[in-house]
This record gives structure tokens, sequence and C-alpha cells, in this order.
């Protein structure tokens, strides 16, 4: 998947948890899917052996972003 400058050098380091596969596994079957103001798209799903909710942020179809949502641990819980 194309990237961008910002996933690429300030994501990935600020938050080096998520593991790639994840990524993959929540863009192909999210639980959610929500569009920001900004246009980008916010995908959400929850990763058993992290027992946590990964958020991933698609910018015109690039990754822009990804990091364990702790605000959709408290709204929704663990499924």
């Amino acid at each position: 998947m194309d990237t961008t400058w910002y996933y690429e050098n300030v994501a990935r380091i600020t938050h080096p948890e998520p593991k790639e596969e994840w990524v993959a596994q929540v863009i192909a079957n999210p639980y959610f899917v929500e569009e920001q103001a900004n246009g980008r798209l916010s995908y959400f799903g929850y990763i058993e052996e992290a027992q946590k909710w990964l958020r991933v942020i698609l910018e015109d179809d690039k990754l822009f972003n990804r990091y364990f949502d702790r605000t959709k641990l408290k709204e929704w819980g663990r499924p």
C-alpha cells in the first residue's frame, strides 16, 4: 500500500506497535468506517492479539496513520 510522507516520517516512529498485517486486516474487514471532516477515512477494527481497537487512517487511498484508539475501547468495549 502507498503511504504518505507523514506516515513514513512521523506516524511509524510515534506509534511502532501496530503490525502491518493488522493494518491490512482492518482495511480489508473494518468494524466501522468514519469519514473525517478533512476527507480522510478512518477504519476501525478490533485486534484480538493486542485486545485493542486499531484505527487506520487513509488519505487519498494512502496510509496516513494507524494507532490503537483508547477512545473506542471506552466507547465500544471489547467485542
